[in-house]
């Protein structure tokens, strides 16, 4: 501001204040004009974002949405702006539920300043209109957060109609393909069956041979077979995983008396002390299945020693033991061994399509448990999981 001067004093300098004050202006009009650039600038990326964009404060009240917001809410700015999310962002579940506000995304992100990251076609929630349809949205969720304290929210959202529906045309081509396998596969064993018991008459000892390895690997490729179509049943949620009281040592008993021939054949001892376990939730047909993939795993890639079975208690979880002393994993194979068709350098040997420990992942973490590998190099593996204990 210019200093203001009594009558005939320093009247030298008043050209020189007056013509920094000029200069003042000038830059301050400078300034906000390149703001208002930046302003319109950014209006302009905003606008131009094919994803829905929708910004909160820290009240959950809504301060900034985009076109691509509004047109797929199929709602104007004025009926966005100034609202809680919750009022406008209705949520549902794969059934129809209604998603209550506590339990949505952008009340984690104020909260607890948790980030939610795309959601996949398989696990979707969906967003109502303001005219009562839906949509599949993919979206992520993120905190905004100034000097360490969480000021608001950014919601990204889009509309994943056209990827739902592919999903569901290839998850409907892999039931076809799968049952169309399996139907003749189980024909071809029957047939085969009957012919090795006899009903088609006497056969000789090369051409039981011959039959017997035919019914082998028909037996081999129903088995490929389902699990192909268990993982893809299990990823889009048709078979349910069902947790409930389970007595875990009764079911670890059963399935090792199941593989006492296969140890034996090898010439393997296989160790299980029974103990008393806490009751467990388990689904049993999972549990079965886990058991049966970790300790066939054992035996099946050790020559000489043992496999035992131990378990660790505590109070909030069982954890089960599965020790080989096998030729063991590398390093590398076992960030990878829970992956979807992934297999070590031993198992590329072997048939099969690398999907024993994925399925065994998905069982164990659908009941709330855990599932880890520790191994090394010509000193075996071990094979953990944990089960939640009932309260």
């Amino acid at each position: 501001m210019i200093k203001l001067l009594k009558i005939g004093e320093n009247k030298e300098k008043l050209p020189e204040l007056v013509q920094h004050q000029g200069d003042v202006n000038k830059a301050l009009l400078n300034v906000m004009a390149d703001l208002r650039e930046v302003s319109v600038r950014n209006e302009a990326i905003l606008a131009s974002i094919a994803d829905g964009v929708m910004v909160v404060d820290k009240n959950g009240v809504i301060t900034l949405a985009n076109h691509s917001a509004e047109r797929l809410l199929g709602r104007k700015t004025n009926e966005l702006i100034g609202k809680k999310w919750h009022q406008i962002l209705e949520q549902q579940d794969e059934e129809g539920q209604p998603i209550l506000p506590e339990e949505q995304a952008i009340r984690n992100a104020l909260i607890n300043k948790a980030i939610t990251q795309p959601s996949i076609p398989d696990n979707v929630c969906y967003y109502v209109r303001k005219d009562g349809t839906k949509f599949p949205v993919a979206r992520t969720v993120s905190p905004i957060i100034l000097t360490e304290k969480v000021v608001g929210a950014v919601n990204v959202f889009r509309d994943i109609t056209g990827e739902k529906e592919l999903e569901m045309m290839k998850d409907s081509f892999m039931d076809i393909a799968a049952h169309d396998l399996r139907t003749p596969a189980a024909a071809i064993r029957g047939f085969i069956s009957r012919v090795l018991d006899g009903d088609a008459g006497e056969i000789n000892k090369k051409t039981r041979e011959l039959l017997k390895g035919a019914y082998d690997g028909n037996l081999h490729m129903i088995h490929l077979i389902e699990d192909f179509l268990m993982v893809s049943r299990l990823e889009r949620g048709k078979i349910k995983i069902k947790p409930k009281k389970g007595d875990l040592g009764k079911i670890i008993e059963d399935t090792v008396d199941g593989l006492l021939n296969l140890v034996k054949l090898k010439g393997l001892k296989l160790r299980y002390e029974k103990v008393k376990l806490p009751t467990v939730l388990v689904d049993e047909e999972r549990i079965i299945q886990v058991l049966n993939n970790l300790i066939s795993n054992a035996i099946k890639f050790t020559e000489k020693g043992s496999v035992t079975i131990e378990h660790k208690i505590s109070k909030n979880e069982v954890i089960t033991n599965i020790t080989d002393t096998g030729i063991g994993i590398s390093a590398k194979a076992q960030k990878l061994l829970f992956q979807k068709y992934y297999k070590g350098d031993q198992e590329k040997k072997a048939s099969g399509l690398g999907l024993g420990l994925y399925i065994s992942k998905l069982c164990v973490e659908g009941l709330g448990g855990k599932i880890w590998a520790e191994s090394q190099e010509g000193k075996g593996s071990t094979f953990s999981f944990s089960l939640p204990v009932t309260k």
